[in-house]
């Protein structure tokens, strides 16, 4: 996802305002982190809104009503490192894993039940 996330941010060219390689794999490690919190399993296009203070992450395509998005501050990209970035969605991922283990072993509790 994080692959995906840079070359989404590389394509935007001088529209992504990066001063630095180091601020655009800052801002993809926030857009991804953001895209696994808000449930979002792929990133298949990044855009920036339309003042310039975020990044929308897409998932499916821009015309499609059913698209999911979340919205990343810009100021926020800059203020996380990415290594805190990646500590972030690994603790996501671990999160979303054990609630997924829970909720499969309270419906196999409920159907031994019945």
């Amino acid at each position: 996802m994080y692959i995906g996330a840079v070359s989404k941010l590389e394509a935007l060219g001088e529209r992504g305002g990066f001063a630095n390689r180091k601020e655009l794999e800052q801002a993809a490690g926030q857009i991804v982190f953001e895209a696994k919190v808000s449930g979002l399993e792929r990133i298949d296009h990044v855009a920036p809104n339309k003042s310039g203070d975020g990044f929308f992450a897409v998932q499916g395509e821009m015309t499609d009503p059913a698209m999911r998005r979340v919205f990343v501050d810009r100021d926020q990209t800059q203020s996380q490192s990415l290594e805190n970035s990646s500590r972030q969605v690994a603790e996501e991922g671990q999160r979303q894993t054990t609630q997924v283990q829970s909720q499969v072993q309270e419906t196999e509790a409920r159907s031994r039940t019945i």
